[in-house]
């Protein structure tokens, strides 16, 4: 909720991001307005119901957030401000730079892996950066934790991590199209989330008109999962066992994404 005042006063409603209320938070608490969040408020909402309108979601965040760091974050820096409230920022509004490091990460997993087995004398680079592989752990525990503190079963949905780590790492290509776009200003249209009334177990999206429809990034992302299976088989056949979980999440990612969208074309 918002007081009229406080959005006038932070320069009024704008649409030159796709996130605007992101845009709006910043420039208020520039002006020195205070946000409180209600941790026990539950306003009912739809997520995506889909993969298709996923995708539309989560490039106009990503594509929203870069567009907003690209307008606030400077005067955010000049702002006189904690350091660490400035370099909370920094990582808020561009935590979506991470998704072209992903996608790099998918495309150099094969060359590298080759590098690692015909170059013994890289072994030393490998061996150091290896011991990073102990941030992949960053994210599963953020949401383990996040379930424990929502949910009296959180063990049972423990079972669903898996499936978030082919979340993040199958959008890496439409999230990366969005960071380009972004960073470029490239403009386009507010592509809204498909939205189909589910309220209850009954309810169905399927068959409705109003649905979304696969992209190019789909095509790309099929590609993907038959390029990152290569580096699969190659470390399989080269006995590097250490850096075989770490492979297979890309091809997993890839498909479990790409097919979906297939599938939940079809079915709408």
């Amino acid at each position: 909720m918002w007081r009229k005042e406080a959005i006038l006063d932070a320069g009024n409603w704008q649409y030159d991001t796709l996130t605007e209320d992101l845009d709006l938070s910043y420039r208020a608490q520039l002006k020195g307005w205070k946000l409180v969040f209600l941790k026990d408020l539950v306003c009912p909402g739809e997520i995506p119901t889909e993969v298709n309108g996923l995708k539309i979601q989560q490039h106009r965040w990503a594509k929203g957030a870069i567009q907003t760091a690209r307008k606030v974050l400077p005067r955010v820096l000049r702002a006189d401000l904690p350091l660490l409230t400035k370099f909370e920022a920094f990582v808020h509004l561009t935590n979506h730079l991470a998704y072209p490091l992903l996608l790099g990460i998918s495309v150099l997993s094969l060359p590298l892996l080759m590098i690692k087995v015909n170059y013994k004398d890289t072994q030393g680079y490998f061996n150091l950066i290896s011991l990073f592989a102990i941030f992949a752990f960053g994210h599963p525990l953020f949401y383990i934790y996040a379930q424990k503190e929502i949910y009296s079963d959180w063990r049972r949905r423990l079972w669903y991590i898996p499936f978030l780590f082919a979340w993040g790492f199958g959008v890496c290509v439409t999230n990366t199209k969005a960071v380009i776009e972004g960073l470029l200003n490239i403009k386009t249209p507010f592509h809204r989330t498909p939205k189909y009334r589910i309220e209850g177990r009954r309810d169905s999206w399927r068959g409705k008109k109003y649905r979304s429809k696969p992209s190019l990034t789909t095509v790309i992302e099929l590609m993907l999962g038959g390029y990152t299976s290569l580096a699969v088989i190659y470390a399989a056949s080269h006995h590097q066992f250490f850096a075989l979980p770490f492979l297979a999440i890309l091809p997993f990612s890839f498909f479990y994404m790409g097919t979906l969208s297939l599938i939940h074309s079809l079915k709408g």
